[in-house]
């Protein structure tokens, strides 16, 4: 998700295989359509697949909105030139296929081609600036959205059609990054491709070592699942962030962008998680979102599990506090992580995890694999949840 809309100086990095690098400060977000349709969630512009796996040969569609920052789901316009819609992530253009009914949308290099000018109209509609004749409009397929995975994820075709066709639900968009207008102001001169929201030239956002662009960061590809404080929600199978240490963070983040986690068959959630960070390739995204995840409120995540807590406190001396301390508030010096306060139903999928051996099985996550024989060694089922809520008695320190 990401990271657009940060200065591509910063960025070179992370966007070098998606794309060319380009040197300019560019700003994107959400192509939306603006009738949700049978998608709650709406329904924004998207590439084809996903991640490393987004094929930009494909034709553009829409696809369930994934907040805005993924790069595959990310685009500015009046770039590089008026009229145009840019995708910073691959360098590239949307280009109509051919000015007539049934037309798709494309990415290709940013050329002077007029299948690469559109026009955003008074009625919210957008259309190929095509000169004399019928007016032909960006629309979306009236069929219901085609199934892609997830508990709402669904995709539509996106079509050239005669502008007065269908129905304006249809063919009514939203533009990114708050953008009032698409193809050139005749009255002004000018392009929101430079101008900010209050008209003011238009620059990337803060760097990431500053409070700014780490909240920034977590905004676009954090807050949808974990919360604005980093509580988690356990409708997005999405755990509790706040209250952790930074370096636990960071290190897990590298995990999963390392492929050492979420790689296994019928991992969901962990390859979503997978997914969502394969940008955060390098030092100055990682440990700055980790720090601003660190510093939010604290709150102890609610009580899910129930078990014998007598028989917990037992099974945590033999097993765990040794590495995780008396208190559960976890030893850097062991590289273990604080427990106490955590999301419960999180540590018994993760101790499930560790005993199915789909977890620290890694050859290079040296410490997920110190929590395997650990986690073999609890008796049962029952065992893990009676030592996860003996674990909610603890209480953090204030």
């Amino acid at each position: 998700m990401r990271l657009i809309g940060t200065s591509v100086a910063l960025l070179g990095a992370c966007l070098a295989a998606a794309g060319t690098a380009v040197a300019q400060d560019y700003v994107g977000g959400n192509f939306l359509l603006k009738a949700t349709l049978d998608e709650p969630e709406a329904y924004c512009l998207d590439v084809f697949g996903f991640g490393t796996h987004a094929n930009i040969d494909e034709p553009l569609s829409v696809h369930t909105c994934k907040n805005a920052g993924w790069r595959d789901a990310t685009f500015t316009v009046n770039y590089p030139e008026t009229g145009q819609i840019y995708a910073p992530a691959y360098d590239r253009c949307a280009e109509l296929s051919q000015i007539e009914r049934g037309g798709h949308l494309f990415l290709r290099p940013c050329s002077e081609s007029p299948l690469q000018r559109f026009f955003y109209r008074d009625d919210q509609k957008i259309e190929v600036q095509s000169g004399p004749g019928p007016r032909w409009c960006i629309v979306v397929h009236p069929a219901d959205g085609i199934a892609t995975g997830g508990p709402s994820h669904v995709r539509r075709e996106v079509m050239m059609l005669a502008c007065d066709t269908l129905e304006p639900q249809f063919a009514q968009w939203l533009l990114p990054d708050g953008a009032s207008s698409l193809g050139r102001d005749p009255e002004a001169g000018v392009t929101r491709a430079d101008q900010g929201r209050d008209g003011s030239a238009r620059g990337g956002r803060a760097p990431l070592n500053t409070l700014e662009g780490a909240a920034a960061l977590y905004g676009t590809a954090c807050l949808p699942c974990h919360g604005p404080t980093g509580q988690g929600y356990v409708e997005l199978s999405a755990p509790k962030l706040s209250g952790q240490e930074d370096w636990y963070l960071s290190r897990q983040l590298w995990n999963f962008v390392g492929s050492r986690r979420g790689t296994h068959d019928g991992e969901r959630w962990a390859s979503q998680m997978r997914y969502h960070v394969s940008d955060f390739d390098n030092d100055a995204l990682i440990a700055g979102v980790s720090a601003y995840i660190s510093a939010l409120p604290d709150d102890p995540a609610p009580v899910t599990i129930q078990g014998d807590i007598e028989r917990g406190a037992s099974l945590y001396a033999q097993g765990c506090a040794v590495c995780h301390g008396t208190d559960g508030m976890g030893i850097e010096a062991l590289n273990a992580p604080r427990q106490v306060g955590m999301t419960d139903w999180y540590m018994v999928r993760q101790l499930e995890k560790f005993r199915e051996g789909v977890r620290g099985d890694h050859p290079d996550d040296i410490y997920g694999a110190q929590m395997v024989v650990p986690s073999q060694a609890l008796p049962d089922d029952q065992a893990v949840l009676d030592v996860v809520s003996y674990i909610n008695t603890l209480v953090a320190p204030q």
